[in-house]
């Protein structure tokens, strides 16, 4: 491949400045500019570190010297991002548009880095020859491949569509370190912090599995997770010429993610790509067996994934799964509530929590008072503490605030119904399904929105709440549409708490029972922590308390956990699931 032909398919903008306006063209220099950032105030560094890049981008100089300056301010661009993605990737934070211009900046320093080492890659020509000219190569390409994946990775977290043309590009750089021969070349990525040295083919092989692995139906926190596990699962994939039965295909000449083999066509590919995840299926596979010994002589799933998401996985790198039931288009409304105390809140008929436990309030309560300054307190004549209560009056100039503009839109457009501790979101109904609803959730959703999450739902008819899980979400521009799948319409509100030995552990936590069916017995949904198997619980019901044992985990989410039951002193289950 010839230089022409490198910088057509990476589509790299051609250099057109002699020098840097913030320093001399050296590494030495970037070195000392680097040392000076404001590293205390992650945005006012990356900003800087943007025009830096967006110079470098168009300085005019050799191959080795551009990597070389790169390879500086790569460590600085991730920790700014990391910094950064504390404030729109926090659990709490509220989706505004000043977290989204926070966003786009990480994105944009992560897009400017792949640029510059794509520019390594497109703007000289290597030596098959010299060694040393390849690993030039390799480096820039399998950096290039890594800065594009952090930006997936955010999207995917941000439930957001990639930027167009981020996949091109990958196939793009794959395609040239194919040609070159440069796949399964050895770099050192230090960053990552991985014993085994990096390759390009690895790399790809990373955004290929996470494009792959239905992250609308992943939490952001599994997200995270899987990311980690990446660095080892991608030397388990195969990449073929041939795509012979992969279940798995990508065409490299288009701007499209892998596809699963039943919903496209490999004859209208025009450069095809198989991928074979078998390797990988068969460690997720040993992972998943009920034996306990077998699971055992292998080491601890990578990342931390639970055996929950290794399920996920495991279907999502395999076949295509076909639809229990068929989707029919709906219309209409449903009311809505997000997380487990707010549908514990409005199960009991929105009664306080020591109302539906029918117990006195805890009397000894520590109330925390601001000092107002006026109080007859000794200690209020110490030196510093009406300068302190001056300071804390004071408006806090860097405090970051979540507040929703008031609109004028009434509740049926997404916005909570009234000011109430759980708000009421009313939705639009996309379409119908026999196990759910698809939904619409217009403009900016609740924090608490995504996959995983439990959610009431109060249907038109106000026959009663009903409880579900978010199994995916889309984020398109009319807003964000999630898939619910309905769990149980049977449902009462309770509390519950742990034994230790014979005496009750803790306080009274919210619980949900529901009641057996035929498709799911009798359970009771709790907090993701403390309860666990084998658990000795409390549960109080309308102040009537029962002792139970939590059996079986049917259910595993990062905020609630479904537990099988029997009550002590019986031999069966209870008439009732704890949630």
């Amino acid at each position: 491949m010839n230089r022409e032909r490198s910088r057509a398919l990476l589509r790299v903008p051609c250099p057109d400045h002699p020098g840097l306006s913030f320093c001399q063209a050296t590494p030495w220099a970037l070195e000392r500019w680097i040392a000076e950032l404001p590293k205390a105030n992650p945005g006012a560094c990356a900003q800087r570190l943007y025009q830096g890049l967006l110079e470098l981008v168009r300085l005019q100089t050799s191959a080795e010297n551009r990597l070389h300056l790169l390879e500086l301010l790569r460590p600085e661009v991730r920790f700014v991002c990391k910094h950064l993605e504390r404030r729109f990737l926090h659990p709490g934070s509220v989706p505004d548009e000043r977290l989204g211009k926070v966003a786009n900046l990480c994105q944009a320093l992560n897009y400017q880095l792949a640029i510059g080492y794509q520019q390594v890659v497109a703007l000289a020509a290597p030596d098959p020859a010299e060694q040393a000219a390849r690993q030039v190569q390799a480096t820039a390409i399998q950096r290039a491949l890594q800065a594009l994946h952090d930006m997936l990775i955010r999207t995917k977290r941000l439930q957001r569509p990639p930027r167009p043309g981020l996949w091109l590009e990958m196939h793009s750089l794959y395609r040239t370190a194919r040609d070159r021969e440069l796949l399964r070349l050895p770099v050192d990525d230090r960053p990552t912090a991985h014993p085994v040295p990096a390759t390009i083919e690895r790399s790809y092989a990373a955004s290929l599995l996470l494009g792959t692995a239905r992250c609308n139906q992943m939490s952001r926190l599994d997200i995270t997770r899987l990311s980690r596990a990446l660095e080892s699962w991608s030397a388990l994939v195969r990449l073929q010429e041939q795509a012979g039965d992969c279940p798995l295909l990508v065409d490299l000449a288009r701007d499209r993610p892998p596809r699963y083999r039943r919903l496209c066509d490999p004859d209208a590919m025009r450069v095809p790509l198989g991928i074979d995840p078998g390797a990988l299926l068969g460690v997720l596979d040993i992972y998943l067996q009920e034996e306990k010994d077998a699971r055992h002589s292998l080491p601890p799933p990578p990342g931390g994934l639970g055996m929950e998401l290794l399920e996920h996985l495991y279907r999502a790198w395999g076949d295509l799964a076909q639809r229990a039931g068929p989707r029919a288009p709906g219309d209409g409304r449903l009311a809505v509530v997000l997380g487990l105390g707010a549908v514990h809140y409005h199960l009991a008929d929105r009664r306080p929590f020591d109302e539906v436990l029918q117990r006195p309030r805890d009397s000894c309560q520590v109330r925390f008072q601001a000092n107002r300054g006026d109080l007859e307190d000794v200690w209020n004549r110490a030196v510093g503490v009406r300068s302190l209560a001056r300071q804390e009056r004071a408006p806090d100039l860097e405090a970051i605030r979540f507040e929703r503009p008031a609109t004028g839109r009434p509740a049926s457009s997404g916005e909570p119904a009234g000011e109430e501790p759980y708000p009421v979101f009313a939705l639009s109904i996309v379409d119908r399904s026999p196990g759910g609803y698809g939904l619409l959730w217009p403009d900016a959703p609740a924090s608490l929105l995504q996959a995983g999450e439990l959610i009431g739902v109060l249907p038109a008819s106000g026959q009663g709440w009903a409880v579900g899980v978010v199994r995916w979400v889309r984020q398109g521009r009319n807003g964000a549409h999630l898939g619910i799948e309905l769990i149980a319409e049977r449902v009462e509100s309770c509390g519950v708490r742990l034994v230790d030995g014979a005496q009750p552990h803790g306080q009274y936590l919210r619980a949900l029972l529901l009641s057996a069916s035929e498709a799911c017995p009798a359970s009771l949904i709790t907090a993701g922590i403390p309860f666990r198997e084998d658990s000795r619980v409390w549960i109080n019901q309308d102040g009537e308390e029962r002792l139970a044992v939590l059996t079986q985990r049917l259910a595993a989410a990062g905020r609630f956990s479904r537990f099988e039951y029997h009550l002590s002193g019986q031999g069966g289950a209870g008439g009732w699931t704890l949630l």
